[in-house]
């Protein structure tokens, strides 16, 4: 027994010593991993993390010093969350300095930078400055940061960053106090292939009120709450701009030109300018547009110069009627390329409902929910009347449906008119969201409203109609 239990203990030993050479064969194998291997892992963690594996080995103790990505988040160096411990703050400021400057000359291409929340206290723009001066002349390519603004004041950032060779910068404030403003440089810097500012202040423009971005290699751009300052006129005309969203901007005395030769999607999320001009948009494929905001005069000058899109989603509701409202019959152009379209909520009348279907009619897909839908029997004989066929249309999805007489309108107009169509699919209104909204699927009244739907005349034999 006592030998059995020796030998055991032996094979044991044996074991654990082989699995601990296993782990210092694996641990060596790391170190033996070439600089830019292990670079390319340490870039995944903060710096905090990068600078404690300095202890790992005498392999590592300087490694530190030359990874190319610079991450640092205020929350993981100084082991706190009381964003207004002042010592805190200096620790933090204390930290970026020392590995910032204790760097070698190896470059960097990555700084990403998550100061203290804090929206009564503010950050040291001049020793931000000089990080940004460093990461520039260590030929950085990519700068985002999440900073704090300045109380009763504001800080506008190096001339030097746009001049660089940056290539993707984005910034962030974390209150509505514009503070942070961006230089005129950044309007034509030529590296710059993605922006993304939130919360700032655009830069001044010209003497004119102004401004006018033509970044040659510009490719991204995003625009949320930035403030417009006293600009007149913005101009985004980037030659390879592919990607633009613009959300949340409200400048009512500063109009807006869009004319990107290159661009493929635009987002135009609560954008409220005193002016709309979108020119040169022959690119165009997606195009998403909240309407809440804008008057038909407006929504036509824009949707106008979408008429190369090919997908169009456009959304917002109306709680009253706004200035300069029209039909959006009146001066609408037509839609040669656009195959998907979808709209919720903003088209509240029958005739500007047939007038954006008129002004499409190549479209193979629609979906639509309408919640509530004005008009008058009268209106829909005179638009019926008038000889239309959606000859591509192939797929409708109704969304929100409560068996309204005018939703049954819409789907009577379109079953007569599209020959090609295969299949109608409804949904239900959202019994949750609309309390007094009775059931109407499953129900003696949906049964009804099926078996006339199906009853309707129609273009194509093919179809069929799907309550989910």
């Amino acid at each position: 027994m006592e030998e059995n239990l020796s030998q055991c203990l032996r094979f044991y030993t044996r074991e654990r010593k082989k699995n601990m050479s296993d782990l210092t064969t694996t641990a060596d194998n790391i170190s033996d991993l070439p600089e830019s291997l292990l670079h390319l892992i340490l870039s995944f963690l903060d710096m905090k993390q990068v600078v404690q594996t300095s202890c790992l080995s005498t392999k590592w103790r300087n490694i530190w010093r030359s990874v190319p990505v610079l991450n640092f988040d205020y929350y993981s160096l100084t082991n706190t969350s009381d964003i207004r411990n002042i010592s805190c703050k200096e620790k933090f400021m204390d930290i970026v300095d020392h590995i910032m400057f204790l760097r070698d000359d190896s470059g960097i291409q990555k700084l990403k930078l998550c100061s203290y929340q804090d929206f009564m206290g503010r950050y040291d723009s001049g020793r931000v400055d000089a990080w940004l001066l460093f990461v520039i002349k260590q030929q950085v390519k990519e700068i985002r940061l999440r900073i704090n603004p300045i109380y009763k004041d504001y800080h506008q950032l190096p001339h030097l960053l746009f001049t660089s060779v940056i290539e993707v910068f984005e910034v962030y404030t974390f209150c509505s106090i514009f503070s942070v403003q961006l230089p005129n440089s950044m309007c034509s810097a030529t590296r710059l292939r993605i922006l993304k500012l939130e919360t700032v202040i655009l830069p001044k423009g010209d003497p004119n009120g102004e401004l006018v971005l033509t970044c040659p290699v510009l490719e991204e751009m995003f625009l949320k709450y930035c403030s417009h300052h006293d600009l007149k006129i913005l101009s985004i005309c980037a030659p390879q701009l592919n990607n633009l969203v613009i959300s949340n901007c409200r400048a009512a005395s500063c109009k807006i030109k869009i004319c990107s030769p290159n661009l493929s999607s635009l987002k135009l999320i609560l954008a409220c300018y005193k002016d709309y001009f979108l020119g040169n948009l022959s690119s165009l494929v997606t195009a998403e547009i909240d309407a809440s905001q804008l008057s038909t005069k407006f929504l036509v000058r824009v949707l106008n110069g979408l008429c190369n899109v090919k997908t169009l989603k456009i959304f917002g509701y109306r709680r009253k009627t706004l200035p300069g409202c029209a039909k959006l019959g009146q001066g609408l152009n037509m839609f040669s390329n656009l195959s998907c379209l979808e709209f919720s909520g903003f088209l509240r009348s029958v005739r500007n409902v047939t007038s954006l279907l008129k002004s499409s009619p190549y479209i193979e897909t629609l979906t639509f929910a309408c919640y509530y839908l004005q008009g008058k029997e009268d209106d829909w004989e005179e638009e019926l009347s008038i000889q239309y066929r959606f000859s591509h249309l192939k797929y409708v999805r109704v969304r929100n449906f409560n068996g309204h007489g005018n939703h049954f309108k819409l789907l009577a107009f379109i079953l007569r008119t599209a020959p090609s169509l295969q299949n109608i699919t409804i949904t239900a209104f959202s019994i949750e969201k609309i309390s007094t909204t009775k059931a109407f699927f499953g129900s003696k009244k949906m049964d009804e409203f099926s078996e006339e739907l199906n009853s309707l005349p129609r273009a194509s034999s093919s179809v069929t109609i799907l309550f989910l």
